[in-house]
C-alpha cells in the first residue's frame, strides 16, 4: 500500500517563507526610494531645461524681451503649488531703457506649468561647487527669505493681480542671448510640502550659458567653463 505524499506547507515553513519576503522587500525600499527620488529630480531638471529653451526661442520670434517667471515662496493662492520649480512666460521691458531692471508688460503663457512634486528648484551659483557645497553641508528649508538664494536671476517688477509677489526670473533678449551672467541652477530631491531638501545625495545641475542662452545638463565632476565660454 503506498503512502500518501503530503504536499502542504507547514504553518512554520510559511513564516519562514514571508519572514525571508519582507526582509528582501525592507533591503531593497532604500534602493527604490532612491531610484524614486531621482527620477522626480530628472523630471523637473527636463521641465526647467525646456522652459528655458522655449523662452530663448519665444524671444527670438517674437523679437522682444522674455523672462521666464519662477515664484519663489508666493503667498498668492493661484501661485502657491508653483513655487520653487512652477514658471510662466512673460514678456518684459527695460525700465529705464538701457538698465538693468525690468518691467512686466504681458503674459505669454496662458498659465502656471511645472508643479514640484518630489523635488525643487533650491539655488542658482555661479559655480557648482558652491551650490554643492550649500545642499551637502546644510538640509536646506526654502522660505520666503530664500529668494535671495537666486542671485543670478533677476527681478522682475509688476502690477498685475495674477503676478507672484516673490520671484526671480530668467530673462532672454531677442538675441537669443541671456540678461543673466552664466548659472549653475541647481534642483534637489525635497518634500514639497515644507520646501526641505529631502536628500542632499539627489540633485542635478543645469548650466545656462549667457551669451549663447543655450542650456545644457552638467554633473559636479564636469569641468567648469571659464569666462562664459565652453
Amino acid at each position: 500500500m503506498n503512502k500518501k505524499i503530503n504536499n502542504r506547507f507547514t504553518l512554520i515553513e510559511l513564516l519562514v517563507v514571508m519572514g525571508l519576503m519582507v526582509l528582501m522587500v525592507s533591503l531593497a525600499m532604500p534602493a527604490f526610494s532612491r531610484m524614486a527620488g531621482n527620477n522626480k529630480v530628472d523630471v523637473m531638471a527636463s521641465n526647467i531645461k525646456t522652459a528655458l529653451e522655449q523662452g530663448q526661442s519665444t524671444a527670438v520670434s517674437r523679437n522682444c524681451y522674455v523672462a521666464v517667471v519662477f515664484p519663489l515662496a508666493s503667498d498668492k493662492a493661484d501661485v502657491k503649488k508653483y513655487n520653487f520649480g512652477g514658471y510662466r512666460l512673460a514678456e518684459v521691458v527695460q525700465e529705464p531703457a538701457g538698465s538693468t531692471t525690468y518691467k512686466f508688460t504681458k503674459w505669454i503663457s496662458e498659465a502656471y506649468s511645472n508643479v514640484p512634486d518630489g523635488a525643487l528648484m533650491v539655488s542658482d551659483n555661479s559655480s557648482k561647487t558652491e551650490a554643492y557645497t550649500a545642499i551637502k553641508d546644510a538640509k536646506l528649508t526654502l522660505t520666503a527669505a530664500d529668494e535671495n538664494n537666486f542671485t543670478k536671476m533677476t527681478s522682475v517688477t509688476a502690477t498685475v493681480t495674477d503676478f507672484p509677489d516673490k520671484c526671480k526670473a530668467v530673462i532672454f533678449k531677442p538675441t537669443g542671448e541671456c540678461v543673466n551672467e552664466d548659472m549653475y541652477i541647481c534642483i534637489a530631491s525635497a518634500d514639497t510640502g515644507s520646501l526641505k531638501i529631502a536628500n542632499t545625495s539627489d540633485f542635478s545641475f543645469l548650466y545656462l550659458n549667457q551669451f549663447t542662452g543655450r542650456v545644457e545638463y552638467c554633473s559636479e565632476e564636469d569641468e567648469e567653463p571659464q569666462n562664459g565660454g565652453e
